[in-house]
């Protein structure tokens, strides 16, 4: 009983790296499929399916590092636009008797979605007009590429844009920081805790060798600290 009621403190803990303490990896040695599985949230239940993807400036600088095809220049300048705004990708299903027959369109989407910055305000997409032109263009080009990757729901994937900063000049999400991303998308919350351990060196247990996110700061099993793993 004791261990039980323990292991909330101890996966609190796990998660209360300072800032100082972060070791950010290169983007060579991101894995992008460990970022992506830190940046997506599903959701579904009898009537709909949601599905809301974070997109920080490190997953195009995390493609960009693989690149074998001469494209890695072309998405480092999609990371440094993206470093301007916060990108968040939704996509919202309502379930009928034989699955999924009807998706938000990208109109209704964007009234429905909200993002509470790093500041504790919420924010609405910025309106197309008032963006980049460069950022618009892009999105033509990915929407069909990461929408593959996510199966049905992505070709109904939309991308809404919010900004980058607060008036404090903070940024409003940023996935190294320590805090939570929140994304609302009606009435249902996405809440991502940052630091995303994805971008951060993996963490070990020197006494019994498991291997844990880069975030985590202590063994959620036992308690013991952690130690960076070497390069």
């Amino acid at each position: 009983m004791i261990r039980l009621l323990a292991l909330p403190l101890l996966l609190a803990c796990s998660f209360a790296a300072p800032a100082g303490d972060l070791k950010p990896l290169p983007p060579e040695k991101i894995q992008v499929n460990k970022l992506t599985s830190d940046t997506q949230q599903t959701s579904a239940n009898n009537e709909t399916v949601d599905l809301v993807w974070w997109l920080p400036a490190q997953f195009w600088l995390a493609s960009s590092s693989r690149s074998k095809d001469g494209d890695g220049e072309a998405m480092k300048e999609i990371a440094a636009l993206f470093r301007q705004y916060t990108v968040i990708a939704a996509v919202n299903g309502k379930v009928g008797k034989l699955g999924i027959d009807s998706f938000m369109n990208e109109d209704q989407l964007r009234e429905s979605l909200l993002l509470r910055g790093a500041d504790g305000k919420d924010y609405q997409p910025i309106a197309p007009e008032k963006l980049d032109p460069k950022v618009t263009m892009i999105f033509g080009v990915l929407k069909p590429i990461l929408g593959s990757m996510i199966g049905q729901l992505g070709t109904n994937l939309h991308f809404f844009v919010f900004p980058g900063k607060g008036k404090d000049g903070k940024a409003l999400a940023d996935p190294l920081a320590t805090g939570t991303v929140t994304v609302k998308l009606g009435q249902a919350r996405y809440d991502f805790t940052t630091p995303l351990g994805s971008l951060l060196t993996p963490q070990h247990d020197p006494l019994t060798g498991q291997e844990f996110p880069g975030s985590y700061r202590f063994n959620p099993y036992t308690g013991s600290p952690l130690e960076a793993l070497s390069e």
